[in-house]
């Protein structure tokens, strides 16, 4: 089961609803996207954002290889991927005439989950969300890289103290002009060393994914997100909301954040964001 919903971004050149995450799964193949969202002027497609193009072209591309393809091994799938996609940013940047700055670069994180025998390979790379309870007791385990989260505090912190200062709310303090290039700075941090690793243009950040196999039969559930779809603020431990979960609610769940998120106009109940709603996409693999 899979839901997913845009977070009402609409594109400022055409109106069009923006939505930057992508999926693909079936029977035995995930793959899970979140672009990121640009923080400049350039974009790499005239309709769509550069996060879009960058994560529709990304996944055409790995489901050409990995669809149907059982022995092919992800990571080095995924190292391919990348530089495939290092020149196809390349190749849009010289027919455009343009030049991406280095915080407008395209980026995005990825989940694949594939059934592959007896087990269950994971591969993420980024602050998509991996959610995964054992047969054997009542813990969920939780895959995520957190290393952008805490990037995304320091803004935070900083949007909240302009908001005090300035009498202004913290959705207000957002468009700062110093909120803003910190944005940027913490952009430019990608695959560095001291920042945070992500799919882009420099394939050699698959080293730093999470990668390990799982016996089947010892899984009761896994469930796959982006980070939109916020289990805190549907009030919920991650061992309670894997419990309740199924395919019956998972639409429910979904919908429910983005309801709350969209009621909390000024940004004051849930915080830790930087636009009103994000995209949201969640598939139970299990």
């Amino acid at each position: 089961m899979v839901i997913s919903l845009s977070g009402e971004k609409k594109d400022k050149r055409n109106g069009h609803l923006v939505n930057e995450d992508v999926f693909y799964t079936d029977e035995n193949i995930t793959i899970l996207m979140d672009g990121a969202t640009g923080l400049g002027d350039n974009e790499l497609d005239v309709y769509k954002t550069s996060a879009e193009w960058y994560v529709a072209e990304l996944l055409q591309y790995l489901k050409s290889k990995l669809v149907n393809q059982e022995n092919i091994e992800l990571e080095e799938t995924v190292k391919s991927a990348i530089e495939y996609m290092k020149e196809r940013i390349e190749a849009k940047e010289e027919e455009l005439g343009i030049r991406l700055k280095p915080y407008e670069v395209p980026s995005s994180s990825l989940v694949i989950s594939r059934k592959r025998g007896e087990f269950l390979e994971l591969f993420s790379l980024g602050d998509s969300i991996i959610l995964i309870k054992h047969k054997s007791n009542d813990t969920v385990e939780e895959i995520r890289d957190c290393n952008l989260h805490k990037l995304d505090n320091n803004v935070w912190k900083l949007m909240k103290d302009i908001s005090i200062v300035e009498d202004i709310t913290i959705k207000e303090a957002r468009n700062k002009p110093e909120v803003i290039e910190l944005l940027r700075e913490n952009r430019q941090l990608k695959n560095k060393v001291g920042g945070y690793y992500i799919a882009s243009n420099d394939s050699s950040v698959v080293s730093y994914a999470y990668q390990r196999k799982y016996k089947l039969n010892e899984l009761e559930k896994v469930f796959v997100c982006t980070d939109g779809f916020d289990i805190d603020v549907l009030g919920m431990t991650k061992e309670k909301f894997m419990h309740n979960i199924s395919d019956n609610n998972i639409e429910y769940y979904a919908k429910e954040i983005k309801r709350k998120l969209l009621e909390d106009k000024n940004w004051e109940k849930y915080q830790n964001r930087f636009k009103d709603c994000d995209d949201i996409t969640a598939i139970k693999v299990l």
